[in-house]
């Protein structure tokens, strides 16, 4: 009876922990595609386990075993996306019971139920719900999935050359995953100098020398593979015109991630409408490096503070590859890049929760637990497809330019002409600058043609053009715009530009297809 009781007492925890989670993200198994999730689908249709010619994406972009993945699953059961969120949902449910068996060994709390607070706190937090719901980001999920594994196999099995090389497999194939993982080589110092409490013996440590110096060299490999295959290793984009504004940039949006963090609502796809991203607002830059000032004061005080330090180093650590202050990104507040940093804040939560003795303290933790659960079950619907999902950032968010540029393309899948125009229209009001417009004014050009206003067309195709002269699909309206008009000189300039672009150039080739198609269907015959 006693060894039965305790056998309950044990998987009782991550039981309630994988009904609980699944209960809240269900909504997300009658979800749909959204967003980059066609683009990466049509990929893996035309070039399985290729990465390359992914328009739409950065150039950047370098994640073969995300693409290979979808790729095994849509030979699995085609474009059905119930089987790719359950997938998803999965690898969520297996993250969060991994953080629980690991706290104990991490030694930040012996207290099962304190573990299960914590790991509580990160599969139930609202900020997760863009992870999880949107199948693009399995990268993140699997991301900290392998890290996980890698620090339960480093901690708890035995020391053999055998060992090493599974955990350096383990370590690359999150890596091929996604970036991120690479943070690992900041963590795992952490685990040894907070936790373990060895760093001072490494040098003595011929397993732990093994392990740091095959993650440096799997790291090398990584890049080498990186930029061999994108040509860079990480596309630049400065968020304002000089260094100095971009790190106040960088710590005001760091203020963001907190906040969003500690009162998690309004929570949207896009937050493009926060910040203006130039030097010409120097409170918010003041702001911005005072933050970033208050979270290295605050790592380096809790140096010396296990387990408070691991818990800090962790969060902000992790953050690191998202942050923009190592290699800029091209998205500077997004709420998926909590998702690996979230570990640390469970660490942190199991951490403070073991001082809950009684009942009564432990039920009023509990209750924002069923809040943060029920907003998360909420935000699930929202990301049911690509309408209600931007027409859930432009509700909240009115000076959100990117969330009607993508309104305007949905409708313009759907051949609705006209609200693809007013979306489209909006959008440009709001965002007038040419530079982040031009795939809004490109989608705009084929509105116009579709509505028999060429002129319109042409218009919006140059426009489009004179900020990316390469736009291969801005070259193909201008084409069809001016054959409508009888413009042929300007329709032959644009068709030689189009057939000097080069054979790899997908975008090139199609827009060339589509022009022909076009005139075909309009019954015009090129005179050039």
């Amino acid at each position: 009876m006693e060894r039965q009781f305790l056998f309950l007492k044990k998987a009782l925890p991550p039981t309630l922990l994988c009904l609980w989670t699944l209960l809240t993200y269900w909504p997300t198994l009658n979800n749909s595609f959204v967003y980059d999730d066609h683009i990466l689908l049509n990929s893996v249709r035309h070039e399985p386990g290729k990465s390359k010619n992914l328009e739409g994406l950065e150039k950047d972009f370098y994640r073969p075993l995300l693409l290979a993945s979808f790729t095994v699953e849509r030979s699995l059961w085609g474009n059905n996306p119930k089987y790719f969120h359950v997938l998803n949902l999965l690898l969520h449910v297996a993250n969060a019971v991994l953080l629980l068996t690991l706290i104990p060994v991490l030694k930040i709390t012996p207290s099962p139920w304190a573990g299960f607070w914590g790991a509580l706190i990160f599969a139930l937090h609202p900020v997760q719900v863009e992870p999880v719901a949107w199948i693009s980001q399995r990268a993140a999920l699997a991301s900290l999935f392998f890290t996980l594994c890698f620090l339960h196999m480093y901690l708890s099995w035995k020391k053999k050359i055998s060992t090493v090389l599974i955990l350096l497999l383990t370590y690359s194939l999150g890596l091929l995953f996604k970036e991120t993982t690479a943070a690992l080589i900041l963590l795992l110092p952490c685990v040894d100098r907070f936790v373990m409490k060895r760093w001072k013996s490494f040098h003595r440590d011929r397993f732990r020398r093994s392990v740091y110096v095959g993650l440096f060299a799997v790291t090398g490999l990584y890049l080498i593979l990186r930029i061999s295959h994108t040509g860079t290793m990480a596309e630049r984009h400065l968020w304002g015109d000089s260094w100095l504004s971009h790190l106040g940039n960088v710590g005001w949006a760091s203020l963001h991630h907190i906040r969003l963090l500690a009162w998690p609502l309004n929570l949207r796809a896009s937050y493009s409408d926060l910040s203006v991203y130039e030097s010409t607002a120097p409170l918010m830059l003041i702001l911005g490096w005072v933050a970033l000032l208050a979270i290295g004061t605050a790592l380096i005080v809790s140096w010396k503070k296990p387990p408070l330090g691991f818990c800090l180093s962790w969060i902000v650590f992790a953050f690191l590859p998202s942050s923009s202050l190592i290699f800029p990104v091209m998205t500077l507040v997004a709420e998926r890049f909590w998702y690996i940093p979230m570990a640390g804040i469970a660490f942190l939560t199991a951490s403070l929760s073991q001082n809950l003795r009684s009942t009564a303290l432990k039920i009023s933790f509990s209750i924002p637990l069923l809040l943060l659960s029920a907003q998360s079950f909420q935000t699930c619907r929202v990301w049911k497809n690509d309408e209600t999902l931007w027409k859930n950032t432009a509700e909240k968010a009115p000076g959100n330019w990117f969330s009607r540029a993508a309104l305007s393309e949905v409708y313009l899948r759907r051949q609705d002409w006209q609200k693809s125009e007013e979306m489209a229209l909006e959008a440009l009001k709001l965002q007038p600058s040419i530079g982040v417009a031009v795939a809004v004014l490109t989608n705009l050009a084929f509105v116009y043609d579709q509505k028999n206003q060429p002129e319109k067309a042409a218009a919006a195709a140059e426009k489009a053009l004179q900020s990316d002269p390469d736009r291969g699909m801005a070259y193909a309206q201008l084409a069809v715009a001016c054959a409508r008009l009888g413009q042929w000189k300007k329709y032959k300039q644009a068709i030689e530009t189009l057939n000097r672009t080069p054979a790899e150039d997908s975008e090139g080739r199609r827009a060339l297809r589509w022009v022909e198609f076009r005139l075909k269907a309009l019954g015009i015959k090129s005179k050039a």
